[in-house]
């Protein structure tokens, strides 16, 4: 376990990593043509600078980036950061306190263009070596996220994820697991109560890469709803010995970690392979 309760965004951070992470992001709809979507997201952390600050940023392509500053305590952290892909931007505040076992906290969003808040959200977590729940208001209270993950079994995972919707009163959920094979590979499966269903297998194929396929359907209608993906993560760390050199006139190493991840997911319902056939 780590010594405190890191940032807002790790609060139920290890459901989220089983039940959304490289799957795709918006699930086609059945009466959609064929699509591509395709993203780049690249991400950097340069941590040493002052003791306890680090310093973050993220690019997304299509054009979505994002400047951040951590500071991070024993029994707590602090976040604020703005988006950069407009001239008025939206500026982000977080903090969260408590231990390496239980932490609560807010998160506020301010849109510069309307002068109001765009969101405002709160969240607390209890985690173990092996467990974390974390339950979360966000939307305006509008909306309530429940999650749970357990790995009590080697190279295991699973999470479990609520959501309800207070002014539409709908409730939905997401199951999931996550087992690593042996040669670096994982293997992910997801169900949602809305009848999709996902799987996604992810091989390590460098100490720095890794690659991925994902399936996404609607159980109900596979023919014409079925998502294909590829993703591919490249990574960077200055090493711990690097570090050292790096830092030998200063009492705190500084280091940085870099990652680059490319997707590309691709959306063609039945019936227009079928009419494409019957053209040619």
């Amino acid at each position: 376990m780590s010594a405190g309760p890191g940032i807002y965004n790790d609060i139920g951070k290890r459901a989220r990593e089983v039940l959304h992470q490289c799957y795709p992001p918006n699930p086609p709809n059945s009466n959609s043509t064929q699509t591509f979507d395709m993203t780049l997201d690249s991400r950097c952390q340069i941590n040493g600078i002052v003791p306890g600050l680090r310093v973050f940023s993220g690019l997304r392509l299509p054009l979505e980036g994002k400047v951040e500053m951590r500071y991070l305590h024993e029994y707590g952290g602090i976040t604020a950061g703005m988006s950069l892909a407009t001239d008025q931007p939206v500026i982000n505040a977080s903090a969260v306190t408590g231990t390496g076992n239980f932490s609560i906290g807010g998160d506020l969003a301010f849109d510069s263009s309307t002068g109001m808040f765009d969101e405002y959200n709160a969240a607390l977590s209890f985690s173990t070596r092996t467990f974390m729940a974390s339950l979360a208001l966000n939307d305006k209270a509008d909306a309530v996220r429940a999650s749970c993950y357990w790995s009590g079994i080697p190279k295991t995972a699973v999470a479990a994820e609520v959501n309800h919707r207070m002014y539409d009163n709908e409730t939905g959920f997401t199951l999931g697991t996550q087992h690593l094979l042996f040669g670096g590979t994982t293997v992910k499966t997801r169900a949602s109560s809305n009848g999709r269903i996902a799987a996604l297998v992810e091989q390590q194929l460098l100490p720095w890469f890794y690659l991925s396929l994902t399936g996404d359907a609607n159980a109900r209608d596979v023919s014409n709803s079925a998502c294909i993906g590829v993703s591919a993560l490249l990574m960077s760390s200055i090493t711990n010995e690097e570090r050292k050199r790096l830092s030998s006139l200063r009492n705190d190493p500084i280091g940085a970690d870099l990652s680059f991840r490319f997707s590309i997911y691709h959306t063609q319902p039945a019936q227009h392979v079928r009419a494409k056939l019957k053209t040619n």
